[in-house]
């Protein structure tokens, strides 16, 4: 029935389906977690996550993206080395600020709890960081199929040594360091695979082919990773300002209600994206613009978005509390609020990839500043948890919607100077 299908939607279904199952797993296993655990302990637990996901922005330099810009074998294979080795040096790096931090301020770092679990974060967010060029290796060489089964099987594994840590009461240390180790193993395994499977030959530690990938690929650390750092930082930012100002306890409530409408959207804006690189990359190399697929992906997003969107906004409280536990009924109502916001993000989220391939990182980046402003500016100054959520996605609804208008620009001409 796939082989009757064009070629752009049977690569989508098959990175749909390995995609759908990589988040109905971990979503499968957060009934079970919020059951076992209570939110005062889940709340620092979530906030950890967020912390790692940041840092893993940072860490990947987001070389990972540059790996579709790569024209060689030699050339992808020196990128992954390059972000293996940047990724365990900033690691490193990150952990002497922290212990510098601790020694001459004490009390920052005590209050921002920086010393809990701060070894395991950075573990995970190198692992992370390598992930990531692994996974967009696998759609470079245009093996889809191994992408997906790849992805069901390190979100089975991670969401099994959870509950497993859960269920045997070892706490939240013992969930983390569960996710940490199986996550790690699982990740090494896939590096492996990428090297089989796109017969990539890694040579030696060589400074002059870290200069060569840096002096082609400049824009991704230099202009595109602080982008992402301030997009992953503003979507990260009202769980950390909530969980300093009022509690663990609230910022897990939002954190919950983060993870599980983050599900539908990477789900299919996910596997949308995988196919729109390749083919919105081709085209550009081809003609200069983008422009049919572009408008081709937005209309998909919007017709397959909009009612499992539209269906949060109306009933995420009652099936918050049948899912999670009426103790989680807080993030059902956050989440209904927060649908609107969402469903632009999701729209907006795989059609923007459009300002890497015009090397338009600075208006991205301009965005990212304006997004994280106004994120600060609103949990900063507004002290009723329920109307900052509200201004929240009133404004982000605002700025996704531009994000769309100027991605469209530079799909239809890289010229167009925004």
């Amino acid at each position: 029935m796939l082989q009757s299908l064009p070629i752009f939607w049977r690569r989508f279904f098959i990175v749909l389906t390995g995609t759908g199952l990589a988040q109905v797993i971990p979503l499968a296993a957060m009934p079970i977690l919020t059951r076992l655990v209570p939110p005062a302990e889940l709340g620092p637990y979530f906030i950890w996550l967020g912390v790692v996901t940041v840092l893993s922005v940072i860490f990947s330099l987001r070389l990972d993206v540059a790996v579709f810009n790569t024209r060689t074998p030699q050339e992808l294979s020196e990128l992954l080395q390059t972000s293996v080795i940047c990724a365990v040096t900033l690691a490193g790096l990150a952990y002497v600020g922290l212990e510098i931090l601790s020694y001459f301020l004490p009390e920052i770092f005590f209050r921002w709890n920086l010393n809990q679990w701060r070894i395991e974060a950075l573990i995970l967010a190198t692992v992370w960081s390598v992930n990531m060029v692994a996974q967009n290796a696998y759609i470079y060489g245009a093996h889809f199929k191994r992408q997906a089964v790849v992805k069901v099987a390190q979100a089975a594994s991670v969401a099994a040594a959870q509950i497993t840590a859960a269920w045997s009461d070892w706490g939240v240390q013992g969930i983390i360091l569960m996710q940490t180790i199986v996550t790690g193993v699982i990740v090494l395994w896939n590096a492996i695979d990428v090297k089989r499977k796109l017969r990539l030959e890694f040579s030696p530690f060589n400074k002059e082919y870290l200069k060569k990938t840096f002096r082609e690929h400049w824009r991704f650390p230099i202009i595109s990773m602080p982008a992402d750092f301030i997009s992953s930082l503003s979507g990260q930012l009202p769980v950390f300002l909530l969980g300093n100002r009022v509690g663990a306890a609230p910022a897990g409530q939002l954190s919950l209600t983060n993870k599980a409408l983050a599900a539908p959207m990477k789900l299919l804006a996910g596997s949308i994206l995988a196919v729109f690189k390749e083919e919105a990359a081709r085209q550009y190399r081809e003609t200069g613009q983008c422009r049919d697929i572009f408008l081709k992906t937005l209309k998909a997003l919007i017709l397959i978005g909009i009612l499992p969107f539209t269906g949060l906004f109306f009933f995420s409280g009652v099936l918050f509390e049948f899912v999670f536990g009426a103790q989680w009924r807080d993030a059902g109502e956050y989440a209904s609020i927060l649908a609107p916001m969402f469903f632009m993000q999701f729209v907006s989220s795989p059609l923007s990839y459009v300002l890497y391939l015009a090397n338009k990182q600075f208006s991205d980046l301009i965005w990212q500043i304006a997004m994280i402003a106004m994120t600060a500016l609103i949990f900063i100054s507004t002290e009723n948890v329920i109307f900052a959520i509200k201004l929240y996605s009133l404004g982000c609804s605002f700025l996704y919607g531009l994000y769309i208008y100027i991605s469209y620009k530079h799909a239809i001409s890289k010229n167009i100077q925004i």
